[in-house]
């Protein structure tokens, strides 16, 4: 469904978000909460039983394609006042508190939604799937955002908000994470996970260097923290961004896979700033 408030000017700067005829919840509360008033304000008195059943519709229209369980909430609240039975008040509060959650600010959640957090300027760690020791030197404070990679190291051992990157919902990826967190995608298996916008993806492959050597039976990829790590910059482009064991210098990198153009990363990774709780090459010499 057409939403308006998605739309931007020719001028305006690439945000890798909806397009215009995208999902939005935020409209899709807007219509639900019309419906709810109507229904809490006047009762099902004939017209505005229609006008209950032509707001749900349209919330289910807005979220259907990202958020089907909740669309599936709202057609069956529709179905019910449409067959002249009124929903319950308990029935119209779970699709509240629905909307509730999944639109609640946090940083962390709304990372892949392509909103830029300008006023974020908190420290970002990156951590990747390194094993790493408890004691590891990353000193986050309590509103820092912990980044984790695939199977990274189990975020208890950390302070700050957490949460991880996967390279895809596929069980080889952070099969073994710590489920308390949020967990966010580079490349969704289908639209209902959160994940990065693939305009974003596209873009990035463009400047990616992919005139190197391999093996025949591997494919070319970027890594999933350099992908991590260019779209946090994006979403928060004033945040100061730490990778913590990042680079062809750490003995067990994955940067060391013959399917990463490793030394093209570890050039372009070079402008954020590095820390380092394992062996390195150099310290290993």
């Amino acid at each position: 469904m057409s939403c308006l408030c998605k739309k931007k000017g020719s001028d305006a700067p690439t945000d890798y978000s909806t397009l215009p005829d995208g999902p939005c919840p935020t409209c899709g509360e807007k219509h639900f909460a019309t419906a709810f008033a109507l229904s809490e304000e006047f009762g099902y008195v004939p017209v505005n039983r229609q006008r209950i059943v032509g707001e749900l519709v349209c919330a289910a229209w807005h979220i259907y394609r990202d958020f089907p369980a909740i669309a599936e909430k709202l057609r069956d609240l529709r179905h019910k006042v449409q067959a002249r039975r009124e929903p319950s008040a308990e029935e119209w509060r779970e699709v509240c508190t629905l909307f509730e959650v999944l639109l609640k600010p946090d940083p962390a959640r709304d990372a892949c939604s392509g909103r830029i957090f300008t006023d974020f300027d908190r420290t970002i760690w990156i951590i990747s799937n390194v094993p790493a020791p408890p004691d590891a030197v990353v000193q986050a404070g309590a509103e820092d955002l912990l980044v984790f990679l695939n199977k990274a190291v189990p975020a208890k051992n950390y302070g700050g908000r957490k949460l991880c990157f996967h390279r895809s919902p596929e069980k080889n990826y952070g099969d073994d994470a710590d489920r308390s967190m949020t967990h966010l995608y580079c490349f969704p298996a289908d639209k209902e996970v959160p994940h990065v916008p693939k305009a974003f993806i596209d873009d990035l492959k463009k400047s990616y260097d992919w005139n190197y050597p391999i093996e025949e039976d591997k494919t070319r990829s970027m890594t999933t923290g350099y992908m991590t790590a260019w779209y946090l910059r994006h979403v928060f482009p004033n945040a100061e961004i730490i990778l913590v064991n990042f680079g062809f210098k750490v003995a067990k990198s994955s940067y060391r896979c013959p399917w990463h153009n490793w030394r093209f990363e570890d050039g372009a990774l070079e402008k954020f700033k590095h820390v380092y709780t394992v062996e390195t090459t150099e310290s290993s010499q």
